[in-house]
């Protein structure tokens, strides 16, 4: 842990907090009101100041303050102590704090925790891989497409059929191989 880290650990564990903000800045009315849900946006802490979300002081309405827990994997949204998305508490994709549903857009798309990523022009979404390709008789192909075939998508690692996000497959030069989507 670093210097000032540490310092400001030290500063929590005896009760102190970094120096809040002033009045006017920290969601109260007016100097010197003790905080109320009638003068205060955000939360009260115990000693009656109104504060604005952080880690340390978490909560709405002139409620009493709350603190997230980082190490819980906790942040302060919008005044409320919310889990942090991630691998571990989403199958889908991240969208900031929010783990998105699945099959909802082109624009998020992605798995197992990970930030949303938005699929390029032409693409759509594999919602069960998370992968952006072209759609190919319907459905999205991470492979490659044959025109020839019907629109069959293929996986496209074969010599016969090599290529990959939904574009044409291309047959590779006798004797060579396809390896991710490209001869070699």
């Amino acid at each position: 842990m670093g210097r000032v880290a540490t310092y400001f650990a030290i500063l929590s564990m005896i009760g102190c907090t970094s120096p809040s903000p002033s009045p006017a800045d920290d969601g109260s009315a007016t100097s010197g009101e003790k905080c109320s849900p009638s003068t205060c946006a955000g939360c009260c802490d115990s000693g009656g100041k109104c504060r604005v979300d952080s880690t340390y002081f978490c909560g709405k309405g002139g409620e009493q303050c709350a603190t997230c827990s980082a190490s819980d994997g906790k942040s302060c949204v919008l005044g409320v102590c919310k889990t942090v998305c991630g691998p571990e508490n989403c199958d889908t994709c991240c969208s900031g704090t929010l783990c998105l549903s699945k099959g909802t857009s082109s624009s998020s798309c992605g798995i197992g925790g990970a930030r949303c990523s938005e699929c390029p022009e032409e693409h759509v979404c594999n919602f069960a891989t998370g992968l952006c390709g072209k759609e190919c008789a319907g459905t999205v192909c991470n492979g490659c497409c044959d025109v020839m075939s019907f629109q069959k998508c293929f996986s496209g690692d074969s010599p016969y059929y090599c290529g990959k996000n939904g574009n044409n497959c291309v047959a590779c030069q006798q004797g060579g191989s396809c390896v991710d989507g490209q001869c070699n």
